[in-house]
């Protein structure tokens, strides 16, 4: 019988492995921080159900005229005030979206390299008779 034959004890000579979200999440800047958290309020369903009660509420406030007609009924106070809205909401999502497509091409570009170490071992195992 063969006596089996055990290769040297391999010495890692790299930091420990940490995980690529947390890695971005350390370095977002306030901006970056901000961007996310008005993208997960704008994209949450409380927002969309208080805003939709807001403009009802101020349409039929200006419809009844219970009290003065501040904004009467082509609504182009509520009209600006959506388009102010949707002027500095819009680029904060995109910042948001276009950090997360980084990060997900990185988080890709991670998961590539592990599958193409683990497509590489057996391949240097029998090489080495392992």
């Amino acid at each position: 019988m063969q006596k089996v034959k055990f290769p040297k004890r391999y010495e890692h000579a790299h930091p420990p492995v940490r995980n690529v979200n947390e890695i971005e999440v350390e370095r977002l800047t306030f901006g970056q921080r901000a961007a996310d958290r008005v993208a997960a309020v704008v994209g949450s369903w409380w927002f969309i159900g208080t805003q939709s009660a807001i403009l009802l509420g101020w349409a039929w406030l200006n419809l009844t005229a219970w009290i003065q007609h501040w904004d009467p009924y082509p609504f182009i106070l509520m009209n600006l005030f959506l388009s102010l809205q949707a002027a500095f909401i819009a680029p904060m999502l995109m910042m948001s979206q276009n950090r997360l497509a980084a990060r997900d091409g990185l988080e890709a570009h991670n998961e590539w390299r592990r599958f193409h170490n683990l497509r590489v071992w057996p391949v240097v195992c029998r090489k080495n008779g392992l």
